[in-house]
């Protein structure tokens, strides 16, 4: 894979530090562009774009899905220009611009996967399903539920509300992340988060739609074992037409070790692939 440093000039005026990582070779029949863009933990406590987990997901969506990966650092982040906001608002409206620009340079993209980590899947769950025929992909890591209104200055309902927007658009894949030990937020909060967001989701299907759900795969045993499962739930939720959403919580915390979280996502972009009758390489 090739790296490429630069600055990210949007049409707001600001100017972000960011870093482009795109695939060696593509084979003749991938034409069009698959683009990802990935957004940092929280700024205010040492959050950027080289974090560990990006950085591991970045390689493999790169080296193993050919995606087009950009991460950036977000205003008044390293280079950044600009100050971070209270609420993210401001950040929200940058990552549309930055998409934007990111299109605008990679030329044919079929497809655009928005992954957020920690505070950053704030960020990410505020960006709407781009118009077709791109196809839009939502990947929330660590989604902070329990401190989301200190995180955004007591604007959680509206966090929730667009969170909800999103889901309601038949065009949305939107897969969420989590661990059940977290630090914030307890599995219980998370449980019934899930089964709101899963309420939301039935409630806008139409007679053709589809959807799968996921309940938290809490256990004792093996990661080998919960990946296993994992897996085969995310390729059923691939198999499903039209409006999804897969919802998945590992033992643990914050994913400590990438490895394990990665799975899911690769998953979810590898289905998302299968489903849409593209040649996707086997995961190794």
């Amino acid at each position: 894979m090739v790296r490429r440093r630069c600055d990210i000039e949007l049409p707001s005026g600001l100017k972000l530090e960011a870093i482009w990582t795109k695939p060696i070779f593509l084979p003749e029949e991938e034409h069009a562009v698959k683009l990802a863009v990935c957004l940092h933990p929280w700024s205010r406590l040492g959050g950027n774009m080289h974090d560990p987990v990006l950085e591991s997901l970045q390689e493999t969506l790169t080296v193993v899905h050919r995606f087009r990966v950009l991460r950036y650092n977000s205003r008044g982040v390293g280079q950044s220009s600009g100050s971070a906001s209270f609420t993210g608002f401001a950040e929200a409206e940058d990552l549309q611009e930055v998409v934007q620009v990111a299109i605008q340079e990679s030329g044919d993209v079929e497809e655009v996967l928005i992954l957020g980590y920690s505070h950053g899947s704030l960020v990410a769950s505020l960006h709407p399903v781009l118009p077709p025929p791109i196809r839009t992909m939502h990947v929330l890591l660590s989604y902070p539920l329990g401190p989301r209104g200190f995180l955004t200055l007591f604007n959680a309902r509206t966090y929730e509300d667009r969170l909800e927007a999103l889901l309601r658009d038949s065009r949305a894949h939107v897969l969420v992340v989590h661990g059940d030990a977290d630090n914030f937020t307890g599995a219980p909060a998370y449980d019934q988060w899930a089964d709101g967001l899963k309420a939301v989701v039935k409630q806008s299907l139409q007679e053709t739609d589809t959807v799968i759900e996921h309940d938290r795969y809490c256990s004792s045993e093996s990661a080998t074992r919960s990946e296993q499962v994992l897996e085969a739930c995310i390729k059923k939720a691939r198999s499903a037409s039209q409006l999804r959403i897969s919802y998945q919580a590992f033992n643990g915390k914050q994913p400590g070790d990438p490895v394990k979280w990665m799975k899911p996502v690769v998953d979810f972009v590898h289905e998302e692939g299968v489903a849409e009758g593209r040649k996707v390489p086997d995961i190794a």
